[in-house]
């Protein structure tokens, strides 16, 4: 998933790491789900998540958690999953 620079909004006002593994969340309710960032250099980042996700559409929040702790969020812009990108 990617999240455009001017929708994406760090509680530290940049991001923790240009690549690294966190949880994130979709959904208020939604448990943590493990995933990994990347950072672009447009300054969008790359969510990708270990396990297949549920109806994620764009236009949704995403919010990046390090444990208890909020870093930030995002308003997804496209989604997509790995059997579509692995044909």
């Amino acid at each position: 998933m990617h999240s455009p620079p001017r929708r994406w909004t760090w509680v530290a006002e940049k991001p923790p790491v240009q690549q690294g593994r966190f949880t994130a969340k979709t959904r208020y309710r939604q448990s943590d789900c493990p995933c990994e960032i990347v950072a672009q250099a447009d300054g969008s980042v790359e969510v990708i998540f270990d396990d297949p996700q549920w109806s994620v559409t764009p236009g949704q929040s995403l919010v990046l958690y390090d444990n208890d702790i909020c870093l930030g969020g995002g308003v997804i812009r496209a989604t997509w999953n790995a059997s579509e990108t692995a044909a």
